[in-house]
């Protein structure tokens, strides 16, 4: 790490430099006889100096993490057994969608699977069937972006470019057209896009908004309970654990475009940990023992934290292809966590084995035959038995373990 230090102190030096105007330029006589174009000239060369100099010492410090990742990685993991090829084929496609399907997410049962398209519709999947359970279409309200089912799966909830949350009661057995449902509230008071939410119950949203806030909502009055601040830019993603005896307590994790992912204490509001990216985090999730989380972010990289102690990163999980340069959109883990499913903005669907951080075969066939398909979001679902897949070519893709 001298080298880093070094290179560190050479860009603070290159620094003074620029902005002391004394510092060696000599007498005030002799500064009136260089030219200005000269002084320009020169003041460039050494910005430019500063700035390679930085990106240096960044590749150093990247490169420094790297090994020391791999020290952590070789000393946790590395008498795992391997995990076997994957036989994942596609099951069902699900395509009565009209538009770009942006997101979908699962009931606790498995039994149902909803999802939110281009073409204002939100559609309640009954999975067994493959048929439409509930179509609701919102026509006067801008496309939504995020959407989640209840744990009842009486409820779902969707925003989007409005600054709105509608939920809606599916609950009724009455047949209704797509324009006969109404909201049964309407969140109000986020001031800016709705990106992602998830239901703590029946009674409880936690949502995610462009404004830099997640808020913690009381469906039956539609009033925040609870904001939680700490985020300087828009928050894509918010995750809650998986089991109501989190042994890390009752939290929420969120991830940024500042670019950061946070642990948050639900009661409080109060940030427990930060985690720094690279770049933008666009999706994050708790593992199923709930003392981890991965992240997915726009720098093409997932990362494994180990929440029990302070923003430790453990694993990576990269684009296979170093030539390219592509944000993953979405992640999901296995029902047992330990294979990752990461979609990546080059239409392909990578899976992981998360302890090895190895790339596991068996996801060639779908990425073949899909190839030209943006996959908006991956869910595996709660039982393990499906992955589905949205994508913008208006479909969702089933696939099982044959």
């Amino acid at each position: 790490m001298d080298s880093i230090g070094m290179a560190s102190d050479q860009v603070d030096d290159e620094y003074s430099r620029m902005v002391d105007p004394n510092h060696d330029i000599g007498s005030s006589s002799e500064m009136n006889n260089i030219n200005d174009h000269n002084v320009n000239e020169e003041m460039m060369k050494k910005r430019e100096n500063a700035r390679t100099i930085q990106k240096q010492l960044l590749e150093q410090i990247k490169e420094e993490h790297a090994r020391q990742v791999k020290k952590t990685n070789c000393f946790r993991f590395g008498n795992i057994y391997s995990l076997p090829k994957l036989n994942l084929t596609l099951h069902r496609e699900l395509t009565k969608h009209q538009g770009k399907v942006f997101n979908i997410a699962w009931s606790r049962d498995s039994s149902k699977l909803i999802s939110i398209s281009k073409d204002q519709h939100l559609i309640v999947w009954d999975v067994k069937k493959s048929t439409i359970e509930t179509n609701i279409n919102f026509m006067y309200s801008p496309f939504k972006m995020g959407c989640d089912i209840s744990p009842s799966s009486k409820l779902v909830a969707c925003g989007g470019l409005d600054n709105l949350w509608l939920v809606y009661d599916i609950s009724s057995k009455i047949d209704k057209t797509p324009q006969d449902h109404v909201p049964k509230i309407i969140l109000e008071g986020s001031l800016g896009w709705s990106s992602s939410c998830k239901f703590l119950s029946d009674q409880n949203l936690v949502t995610a908004s462009s404004d830099s806030l997640a808020r913690l909502w009381d469906i039956p009055t539609g009033k925040v309970i609870c904001t939680f601040i700490g985020h300087s830019v828009e928050v894509m993603c918010v995750s809650i654990p998986k089991n109501e005896n989190c042994i890390m307590g009752q939290v929420l994790a969120t991830g940024s475009c500042d670019p950061n992912a946070k642990l948050w204490d639900l009661k409080s509001g109060t940030c427990i940990q930060t985690f720094p990216h690279l770049m933008d985090v666009d999706d994050v999730q708790f593992f199923p023992n709930d003392q981890f989380i991965v992240t997915a972010s726009s720098d093409g990289v997932c990362r494994l934290f180990d929440l029990r102690f302070p923003s430790r990163e453990l694993l990576q999980y990269q684009n296979p292809d170093e030539n390219a340069v592509c944000g993953i959109r979405s992640l999901s883990l296995s029902a047992s966590g330990r294979v990752l499913f990461c979609a990546c903005e080059d239409h392909s669907v990578y899976a992981w084995d998360v302890l090895k951080g190895t790339l596991l075969e068996g996801m060639e066939k779908f990425a073949k035959r899909k190839r030209k398909d943006m996959i908006s979001a991956v869910r595996v679902s709660p039982n393990g038995e499906y992955l589905a897949c949205s994508s913008w070519n208006k479909s969702i893709y089933l696939l099982k373990h044959e």
